[in-house]
């Protein structure tokens, strides 16, 4: 975990994942690279006028000068860069991130009534855990960093997770953290484990084996609330997901969904994709 890049919009909420970010930053000895987006300018029809953009990266060079400034009066110790780019953050953030070499995107997200539900802290957040090559964790507005000690992963329990790397890298993060993993796996209450999902329990139990782990087969009809749920009454202090695609993990990020899971965790989430 050599280099953490954190996705920021000045708000409260991306503020709060820069100290979750900066923790992580010390925890793992990471370089901690801030990274703004910011627009491009928009025309005035009225007058015709239409602000410079060096003013707008003027501007926010300024911001993002006190930002960092702030974080490293805080946390001492922690090589700190920055980088800003214009455009729009769900185009720009991964590919930005990419060619910083970042090993971890870090971003904030607001409550699901906040009003900067639209800006970086919100929507564009779960957009760019769809599909980012490079892991995601989206820390909510209100978590505070705690030593990661169990680690939650939110799986399908399909003959795909025998397949695609998924496992391999949850067992990296755990042995990042020493952590012990937690599986889950939400089921209808009137349905039975089939011999395909008991199937899967040994495979994922055969790649675990040098893993402190437990599995849970948690039934409720709403998958996002069980795992919320879950959540709220077991001590865990980070959950995993995959979102793979026409997946329920996928389609829990999409805006035509509720996004419960993104916006009323008490944790943070880390999307990882095959």
């Amino acid at each position: 975990m050599e280099n953490i890049f954190l996705a920021i919009d000045f708000t409260s909420a991306s503020r709060n994942a820069a100290e979750y970010a900066a923790n992580l930053a010390g925890y793992f000895g990471s370089k901690l690279t801030l990274f703004h987006s910011y627009h491009a300018p928009i025309t005035n029809f009225e007058t015709g006028y239409i602000p410079p953009i060096t003013d707008m990266k003027a501007e926010s060079e300024q911001e993002m000068n006190k930002f960092k400034s702030d974080l490293e009066s805080r946390f001492k110790g922690i090589e700190i860069e920055t980088r800003l780019d214009m455009g729009l953050a769900a185009d720009i953030v991964e590919e930005n991130a990419v060619a910083n070499k970042a090993d971890l995107i870090v971003m904030g997200i607001a409550g699901q009534n906040s009003v900067i539900k639209e800006h970086l802290v919100g929507s564009v957040a779960t957009q760019i855990a769809q599909d980012s090559k490079i892991p995601v964790l989206i820390v909510p507005e209100h978590c505070k960093y705690t030593k990661v000690k169990n680690i939650a992963f939110a799986c399908d329990f399909d003959k795909k997770l025998e397949t695609n790397t998924t496992l391999l890298k949850i067992k990296y993060f755990v042995s990042l953290f020493d952590a012990e993993l937690e599986i889950l796996n939400v089921m209808d209450p009137k349905e039975e484990i089939s011999v395909e999902k008991a199937a899967t329990d040994l495979y994922i139990e055969e790649k675990l084996q040098n893993t402190r782990h437990k599995t849970f087969f948690i039934y409720e009809e709403n998958v996002d609330k069980g795992i919320v749920e879950f959540l709220e009454n077991n001590k865990c202090e980070l959950i995993i997901t995959s979102p793979k695609k026409h997946n329920f993990f996928y389609n829990l990020f999409k805006e035509s969904h509720t996004k419960r899971l993104a916006f009323h965790s008490p944790i943070p989430i880390l999307t990882i994709h095959e």
